[in-house]
């Protein structure tokens, strides 16, 4: 019998709210890996913003289904960071 570890990326199913682990003072980082893009969700009040690499990281409203089907994506890796992370990229000091 073979074991095989688990992988350390997980997938978030559709329909699952893919900002559920993101804290207060946190933004949902996403990254592609066949691209290099990454990118930002954040909530403010009952909207989901994303802030795209390739648009300034200027906030642009995003409903969740489009959210959700975008973590789910294979080339896709997402995890929650620090708003700091999201504001030093947006002022473009990295």
């Amino acid at each position: 019998m073979s074991i095989e570890p688990k992988s350390a990326t997980t997938t978030n199913p559709l329909g699952a709210d893919p900002l559920a682990d993101v804290r207060d003072g946190q933004v949902l980082r996403c990254a592609e890996s066949e691209t290099g893009w990454q990118w930002f969700y954040a909530r403010d009040g009952a909207q989901i913003l994303k802030f795209h690499e390739a648009d300034g990281y200027q906030p642009e409203p995003t409903p969740a289904r489009v959210v959700a089907a975008t973590v789910a994506l294979a080339d896709v890796v997402s995890y929650a960071v620090s708003e700091t992370y999201l504001d030093v990229y947006a002022r473009g000091e990295v």
